[in-house]
């Protein structure tokens, strides 16, 4: 798969200044949801441990709302285990270690000396002993977590997918693991794992005994009380597809020492409430949602109404509430014992976002694991709009009209799914007849006819609205990696081997290569501004104001050699390259560097809508900022002046913004630019050609230390210079 380097080109409306000194990105209010992986409770106060980044979030409302908690977690991918001692709260990861926190998540500090092994798959106590399970075995800590000791004698499988902590009916507490091996005895001709299974430790961990071996792959272990004041033990496992003990749920009625099948299907997490009557309820999260049982797993109910997503990862308990973490939609409650589920993510942002739509005053974003969700009020909101999608990982999106005054909206994932709304997301329908073998790589709407640029099968059209597919390569000498766009009549797809860009005049039915002018035929994308076709290739952006007849280069003030993923409309265009942003006011002709920052979360996808710019994150939701406080163009008001002239910067001095204002008198082509005090050119503020008319423009300092610099104008033959001083 060609490696695509995030660039991002949004067409937007450039709006007069108004000063604004504290400028920036603001995260919206979502998407909020994501991959919940754990849980942990200390008193009221509830932690959910994420997946991908997001970190660890906390609410002291039962989940009414959430914040993240994450300073000093560092290297973090996966938050998977969480326990408590005391008031100590530990969260294991996948990849950074143990983290501890004895201030509610306040703050975190790295816990790992004699941890070799930073990868943690579970944790659990007994007392103050800290116990974690990891590809190298089950670590202990006597001293919350200062310092780590392998406790492994006789764990035959150092692969401990899962700690649970039992009585060992005198007062004190044994520790089982559970293990992944799969190594097959060939003697035993049903399954045979010998290595692997259930491990059983008396003392702390200074010495395990297999106990069973004929289970493996654990997804999760719980302890149980069993209703007559003993203790049973619950296991999910995965195992593989020729062991008949694999992917299911197990119970021991004696410390592990042998085990039932209950149920099948993988269980991730277990949690229960008391019956009144002396028993308990007892819950399995499932890949296939959350079920019920009330006789100690014998007989099993499905309990997912109002639970959106079925993929269940972490259940916990608190004051009878119970909180289900799915991997796509966020935090669900149930407060009537799995009756029913309500969603509770207010604040959980840290939903991918990989694509934004816009159609009119609604924003979509479409989502790794969340599907598609809308904004219908510039980011305050957000509401997930996924009755019909069947699937979560949105990465493309295509707005538009029906031709009879509707809108048409596409949504696909990175495989063979597409999906068609004709209500703004409130209902889909799979539109997937014929669409086969392929990875979506762009989606295009013109009225009922939609179109698939594939990843190696070229075209693949639709003319009834998504009913049925065929291909349409007819004069289409590439078919890989196809960016598909729309301009008027015509239809025009780029082509990633060397073939160029393509031009249909009827629908697709039939293509013509449309490449003079351009230097490099390797596309990447394709996007249109009215009537204008911009191409982006290794040799830069290039533009054809003649439905492809001949192209000319569009990088004057851009890198030569950027790679570019577009969204646009109208003539202004605004450019993400890496960390660096510019704005073209004339289709692309000349590029002048902005200085606007970035969200806190890498950037994915951009869109403009109304007077704001939307930036999709990774793991950050939807994040927002003022189209105005970001650049200003003003144009020619009144009488045009006679004489170019610079004025004074203001406020002078300043800190970190001002407003420099100019005049020309004519069309010129114009360089305005800071220096420091040795000559230095630290910024350019503008590098391109400009109508006659009076002008006022936002430098921000970006970080640049007090003192004072120097801002030069050049236009045309005019040149003059003004001091400014940053004062912070």
């Amino acid at each position: 798969m060609k490696q695509i380097i995030r660039f991002l080109i949004v067409l937007f409306n450039l709006f007069v200044f108004t000063n604004c000194s504290n400028a920036q990105w603001v995260q919206t209010n979502g998407p909020c949801g994501g991959n919940v992986k754990c849980f942990a409770v200390i008193g009221t106060n509830l932690f959910a441990g994420t997946g991908e980044g997001g970190g660890i979030f906390l609410s002291t409302n039962k989940g009414s709302s959430w914040t993240a908690v994450n300073s000093g977690l560092t290297n973090i991918y996966d938050v998977i285990a969480l326990t408590v001692i005391g008031t100590n709260l530990f969260a294991g990861t996948g990849g950074g270690g143990v983290f501890l926190s004895t201030n509610n998540g306040g703050i975190w500090t790295a816990v790992n000396s004699g941890l070799t092994e930073t990868s943690i798959h579970a944790l659990t106590a007994i007392g103050t002993n800290l116990f974690a399970g990891t590809d190298g075995g089950v670590y202990l800590s006597t001293n919350n977590g200062k310092s780590w000791t392998p406790v492994n004698s006789g764990l035959t499988d150092i692969n401990v997918k899962a700690l649970a902590v039992i009585s060992d009916g005198t007062g004190g507490a044994n520790l089982i693991a559970g293990t992944a091996a799969d190594h097959s005895d060939p003697l035993d001709g049903i399954c045979g794992y010998t290595i692997g299974g259930v491990f059983l430790s008396t003392n702390n961990g200074a010495s395990w005994t297999h106990i069973y071996h004929d289970m493996f792959g654990f997804t999760s272990l719980a302890a149980i009380p069993n209703g007559t004041g003993g203790t049973n033990l619950i296991a999910g496992t995965s195992g593989t597809s020729n062991c008949i003990y694999s992917g299911n749920i197990f119970l021991s009625t004696n410390n592990g020492k042998s085990w039932k099948m209950v149920k099948t299907g993988i269980a991730n997490a277990f949690a229960f409430t008391p019956n009144g009557i002396g028993g308990i309820n007892l819950f399995a999260g499932t890949s296939n949602g959350i079920f019920l049982s009330t006789d100690n797993g014998t007989t099993w109910t499905a309990v997912n109404t109002g639970l959106v997503s079925l993929g269940v990862a972490a259940l916990v308990v608190s004051d009878m509430n119970i909180f289900a973490g799915t991997q796509n939609e966020g935090v669900f409650l149930s407060a009537n014992n799995g009756n029913s589920w309500t969603a509770v993510n207010t604040g959980l942002k840290y939903v991918s976002v990989n694509v934004l739509a816009v159609n009119n005053t609604n924003l979509f974003a479409g989502t790794e694991y969340g599907g598609v969700f809308l904004s219908t009020n510039n980011g305050s909101s957000w509401a997930s709009v996924n009755v019909g999608l069947t699937s979560p990982y949105i990465r493309t999106l295509a707005v538009g009209s029906n031709g009879a005054g509707g809108t048409n909206l596409l949504a696909g994932d990175d495989l063979n799914h597409v999906f068609h709304s004709t209500n703004n997301g409130d209902s889909w329908t799979t539109v997937n007849t014929g669409v086969t073998d392929i990875y979506i790589n762009s989606l295009a709407v013109s009225d009922s006819n939609f179109y698939i640029g594939t990843d190696h099968r070229g075209i693949l059209i639709s003319t009834n609205n998504g009913n049925s597919w065929i291909l349409a390569n007819n004069g289409l000498t590439d078919t890989n990696y196809i960016s598909v766009a729309v301009c008027g009549a015509d239809i025009f797809a780029g082509t990633y081997y060397q073939g160029g860009v393509f031009r249909s005049t009827n629908h697709g039915g039939s293509w013509a290569a449309v490449n003079s002018g351009l230097t490099n035929k390797e596309i990447h994308s394709l996007f249109v501004s009215g009537t204008n076709i911009f191409a982006n290739t290794p040799d830069g952006v290039f533009l054809s104001t003649n439905k492809g007849a001949s192209w000319t280069s569009a990088i004057n003030g851009l890198p030569s050699n950027a790679d570019a993923v577009f969204i646009t409309s109208d003539k202004n265009l605004f450019a993400r390259i890496n960390n660096s942003f510019f704005v073209s006011t004339n289709n692309g002709n000349n590029w002048s560097s902005v200085n606007i920052g970035s969200p806190n979360d890498p950037i994915y996808a951009l869109a403009a809508s109304g007077t704001n710019l939307f930036a999709g994150t990774f793991n950050g939701g939807v994040w927002r900022r003022m189209l105005s406080d970001i650049v200003s163009v003003e144009e020619p008001q009144g009488s045009l002046p006679h004489s170019y002239s610079l004025q004074q910067n203001y406020p002078n001095p300043f800190n970190p913004s001002t407003n420099i204002s100019f005049n020309l008198p004519k069309r010129s082509f114009v360089s305005l630019k800071v220096f420091d005090l040795i000559g230095r050119d630290v910024t350019t503020i503008i590098f391109e050609e400009l109508s006659a008319g009076n002008y006022s423009r936002q430098w921000n300092t970006n970080g640049l230390p007090s003192g004072v610099y120097f801002y030069r104008l050049q236009a045309g033959k005019y040149v003059d210079t003004k001091k400014l001083l940053i004062l912070k």
